[in-house]
């Protein structure tokens, strides 16, 4: 039995320091997330509903935590 997590978490990394990561955010998707990707501060994820057969994309500004 596998159990779906659907937290995205966010973590900053600093590659000169010792404690390289920093976690920046997460926050609960309803469905799981199907791809992701970064364009500048942006968090684009895609999800997929199999139920519905509906596919979303939501943009996640990091810089400002908006959705």
């Amino acid at each position: 039995i596998s159990i779906l997590d659907n937290v995205i978490k966010v973590w900053r990394v600093y590659p000169f320091v010792q404690e390289a990561l920093a976690p920046l955010m997460s926050f609960f998707c309803a469905h799981l997330p199907l791809h992701m990707t970064m364009i500048k501060t942006n968090l684009c994820v895609a999800f997929q509903d199999h139920a519905t057969a509906t596919y979303s994309v939501v943009m996640y500004n990091l810089r400002d935590r908006s959705k």
